[in-house]
């Protein structure tokens, strides 16, 4: 059985995961408002963008918190998202890596974290969850003109 040490070890551990995971996000989502072809497409980035950054914040509050020291870096998926040509593709990949993020918050609330972590993890949960419905709303709409190249 883990000890309390290495039991928080791990959570922070897994807690600097989802923030590298999530400056991705900030960065892709950043990206992706010069790229709107409406202006309610880019009212959705720009929501993105700043559901994004609170995550971030949030998840550097929550890390110090717990005692951790904050990751500086940021998650795999940012170079293969700049190679992908379209919106569409971009919009696909990002909607992945947010489902992904929710699997990881799934895991990280089944420990039982103490009451500020837990708040803030089912309040970003429950932003993940509304923006991969968004992502796929989104994809689904877009006209092969909203597809082309970036």
């Amino acid at each position: 059985m883990k000890g309390k040490g290495e039991h928080i070890r791990g959570t922070v551990e897994r807690l600097n995961g989802l923030l590298e995971a999530e400056r991705v996000g900030l960065d892709a989502a950043s990206g992706l408002v010069p790229m709107a072809t409406t202006l309610a497409m880019r009212k959705l980035f720009e929501k993105l963008r700043d559901d994004e950054a609170w995550s971030c914040a949030g998840l550097t509050r929550v890390i110090k918190h717990l005692g951790g020291k904050v990751s500086q870096g940021k998650g795999g998926v940012a170079q293969r998202l700049e190679a992908l040509p379209s919106l569409r593709e971009r919009l696909s990949l990002l909607n992945r890596d947010q489902a992904l993020v929710l699997k990881q918050l799934d895991r990280l609330l089944e420990e039982e974290p103490d009451r500020e972590t837990g708040s803030f993890l089912r309040q970003t949960r429950s932003l993940h969850a509304e923006n991969v419905r968004l992502y796929d709303d989104l994809i689904t709409t877009l006209t092969t003109s909203d597809t082309g190249a970036a």
